[in-house]
């Protein structure tokens, strides 16, 4: 029998399955204010090339949320927090505060690593929560959905 290997899915921010609040700013020609609601922000050089792959959404608004609805077992989230930026989340309802990693690593950080719940349909909403340097940003690049193995 052969080892059963971790399933797990990606959710890029950029997918409409996350809601922002307040919603994202998509100005033109403009870079829009992190300090002020959620800017989607994208590593693209021109309009012809794609974001998916390369993109992120920011804030510095203390209070800003995200939601996201995911069926699985566990979630980690991926970005960077600075100049004492924090964030606090639940699940379904419940506080998480085991497994909250707070950036380890050096680019796409981990936020938060969620393991152990059941096999479910669950809600996940994290709100940010300012520091006391005004500069001070959370950015979000992707959550990665642990399902379950795969044998």
């Amino acid at each position: 029998m052969a080892n059963p290997q971790p399933l797990n899915f990606t959710i890029d921010d950029s997918s409409p399955v996350i809601r922002y609040t307040p919603n994202p700013t998509f100005a033109v020609n403009i870079f829009p204010d992190p300090l002020l609601n959620w800017s989607p922000v994208c590593g693209a050089i021109d309009a012809s090339e794609r974001c998916d792959d390369h993109s992120a959404h920011v804030t510095g608004l203390d209070g800003a949320k995200f939601a996201l609805s995911f069926f699985g077992t566990g979630i980690n989230l991926f970005g960077n927090l600075t100049l004492g930026t924090t964030f606090s989340m639940n699940i379904d309802g419940n506080t998480v505060s085991n497994g909250l990693s707070r950036g380890e690593g050096a680019d796409s950080q981990i936020l938060a690593k969620v393991s152990g719940l059941s096999p479910a349909l669950h809600t996940l909403i994290l709100t940010v929560k300012k520091g006391e340097d005004i500069r001070g940003l959370f950015t979000f690049d992707y959550a990665q959905v642990l399902v379950g193995n795969a044998t």
